[in-house]
């Protein structure tokens, strides 16, 4: 394994264990980035965060929550208008990370199906962001989106996640940002890049 590659492996691990510093660290290349011009689309101060779930109903309020995690310091940088916990996994999916084939990995109609949109009185937001820690296919954050569309159908609902998987390659560059399209095709998901 490549040198990138270990580090970018570390630092998936130092995303997923919710390290202070690592994610605050990731806040500030987000800031840096759209003050360079990328990323407006995903972040300003009429976008609503949302984290999204994690795979499995909370046990417990000091569980790890990574998504989360990044959506707070994104907040406390400015980057957003507010953070809202609006989507709540009421049913356990299987992790795709521990899935081997991409058929055995639950798409984008059985995350939608665990998630509810939680009680919200809030009016519509100008947009809403989806933000996950892991992107690998995309099937969490199309559910999370199908979710958050269908309580909010006249708001603008885009995602971002902090790292991209990229199977059966070396990494080249840890910051390599990319802004990209997820969509469905013949009922699975496919991602660009």
């Amino acid at each position: 394994m490549e040198e990138a590659s270990r580090r970018s492996a570390k630092a998936v691990a130092d995303i997923k264990n919710c390290l202070p510093d690592y994610i605050a660290r990731i806040a500030l290349r987000f800031e840096e980035a759209v003050g360079d011009g990328k990323f407006r689309q995903f972040l300003g101060n009429d976008v609503v965060l949302v984290p999204a779930p994690r795979s499995a109903p909370f046990k417990s309020k000091d569980a790890a929550w990574p998504a989360r995690q990044i959506c707070d310091a994104l907040a406390s940088r400015g980057l957003c208008a507010t953070v809202e916990d609006w989507l709540e996994r009421h049913t356990t999916v299987k992790k795709s990370a521990l899935s081997r084939k991409g058929t055995e990995r639950p798409g984008p109609d059985q995350h939608a199906a665990t998630l509810r949109c939680g009680d919200v009185l809030a009016p519509p937001p100008a947009r809403i962001t989806i933000v996950d820690d892991v992107v690998t296919r995309g099937a969490t954050l199309l559910g999370c989106a199908r979710v958050i569309a269908a309580r909010f159908p006249e708001t603008e609902v885009r995602a971002l996640a902090v790292v991209r998987t990229m199977s059966k390659q070396e990494i080249q560059s840890m910051l390599a940002p990319v802004e990209g399209r997820i969509w469905v095709q013949n009922g699975m998901p496919r991602r660009e890049p």
